[in-house]
């Protein structure tokens, strides 16, 4: 099934008043917010820099054109700003981003983003010594905490001879690392079980008439 042949169609005028048949392009369906996290109805995949959502589709479903079960899995839209970059468009879309900057700072573009701050950083983790799961939490603080407050570790020891541990640790968040985390932070997507895969092909053909 192809995407844009499940769109329902309006009546628009043309400049002459004349009305046309055309495909509305911003009919749009969503999965429900329950389904999001339903681990039954999903795989976790890792996009790799040769990952097109064409080329997972036809990996995953032998049917390229299934790329948008993909991105609507994902609430993804525009396949190029949603979407990871390889290291080579990252550093175009850097250097036309930062260019006028790093010229301004007489710096080449990776100098520049690499040694200058975006924001400063400090992550608090909690665990204990019977293997429970350890917790992160991370906060964006400004600068005058950042110096002021001083990395630590504290440690309580309970009856039962298990002892729970607080971390604090800083850092600085340089304007390169800020770029490549959220770039890297695209990558990790759903994919719906190929057993679903008709089934959504049908559904989406029907919300659509």
């Amino acid at each position: 099934m192809k995407y844009f042949n499940t769109l329902p169609t309006i009546n628009q005028p043309d400049f002459n008043g004349n009305y046309i048949t055309v495909t509305n392009l911003l009919s749009r369906a969503y999965l429900l917010p329950s389904l999001q996290n339903n681990v039954y109805l999903f795989y976790k995949y890792n996009i790799k820099d040769s990952d097109k959502p064409e080329s997972i589709a036809y990996k995953y479903y032998n049917n390229q054109f299934r790329y948008w079960q993909i991105m609507y899995a994902n609430g993804l839209f525009d396949a190029n700003a949603d979407w990871p970059m390889d290291y080579t468009n990252f550093m175009i879309y850097m250097n036309d981003k930062y260019a006028v900057e790093a010229n301004t700072a007489s710096m080449d573009v990776l100098s520049y983003t690499k040694n200058t701050v975006h924001h400063y950083e400090q992550s608090y983790t909690t665990f204990n010594s019977n293997g429970s799961q350890k917790q992160t939490v991370t906060i964006e603080v400004d600068q005058d905490t950042y110096i002021n407050v001083q990395p630590y570790s504290t440690s309580v020891s309970f009856s039962d001879g298990s002892i729970a541990t607080k971390e604090m640790d800083s850092r600085i968040v340089s304007i390169y690392d800020y770029e490549y985390n959220l770039n890297e932070s695209k990558r990790q997507i759903n994919l719906i079980k190929d057993v679903y895969a008709n089934d959504m092909d049908s559904q989406l053909a029907s919300v659509m008439r």
